[in-house]
């Protein structure tokens, strides 16, 4: 039990710190679940668009970079989602 409650805080602790990186890296960071609805975005993927991350999470790409974007990025994204 006593093994099981360290690994937990180790991974809780690594997964921190790779949120830590990847909020504070400046270079545009987005996830997206396979519907294309943000889950993440980095602080440099919401100062490039205007917005804070809570005007971003749970929206889908299209509504938040604009019609004109998303056309240019559509297909970028589809092969992302495919894996």
């Amino acid at each position: 039990v006593e093994l099981l409650h360290r690994q937990r805080e180790r991974l809780r602790a690594a997964a921190h710190r790779i949120g830590l990186v990847a909020e504070n890296s400046p270079v545009m960071l987005a996830h997206l679940d396979l519907d294309g609805r943000y889950l993440f975005v980095s602080k440099a993927y919401c100062e490039r668009f205007g917005v804070g991350p809570g005007e971003v999470v749970g929206r889908r790409v299209e509504e938040v970079v604009g019609a004109e974007a998303w056309s240019g990025i559509r297909a970028h994204v589809a092969r992302a989602l495919a894996g």
